[in-house]
This record gives structure tokens, C-alpha cells and sequence, in this order.
């Protein structure tokens, strides 16, 4: 039998969209410290949006173990 802990409107946007937002899925300190590392590694500048001219931007695989922590 199949349990879900997502709710049914999450179950329907999801079938809908491809995605959910799971709301406070992890620490509000681990996601910062998630969005800094990975601003570091971009050549775009977090505060000058001129600067993304980009549509894609790919990103290999992290190794911090922050990024361990927010997975878990």
C-alpha cells in the first residue's frame, strides 16, 4: 500500500506541475548557507541581476556537507 505524507492538493500539484513545495523541508540556516555556496560558484553576482544573462546555468555535484544535511 502506498502512503503519502504529502497532502492531497500537494498530490494533485504535483501530477499537475512535476514539482511540490515542501514548505520548511529543512532549517531556514542550512538553505542560506546552501544559496551562499552556490552563489560562490557562479560567475553572475547575487547583487547586480544585470549580471544574469544566462538561462541555464549548470552546477556539478556538491560536496559540503551542508548540502548533505538540507538532502537528509
Amino acid at each position: 500500500m502506498f502512503m503519502s505524507v504529502l497532502g492531497a492538493h500537494q498530490l494533485e500539484s504535483f501530477n499537475h506541475d512535476g514539482f511540490v513545495r515542501v514548505h520548511r523541508a529543512f532549517p531556514r540556516g542550512v538553505a542560506l548557507r546552501c544559496q551562499e555556496l552556490l552563489w560562490e560558484q557562479l560567475e553572475e553576482r547575487r547583487d547586480d541581476p544585470s549580471t544574469w544573462t544566462r538561462p541555464v546555468v549548470r552546477i556539478g555535484s556538491q560536496t559540503d556537507p551542508v548540502f548533505t544535511e538540507a538532502a537528509t
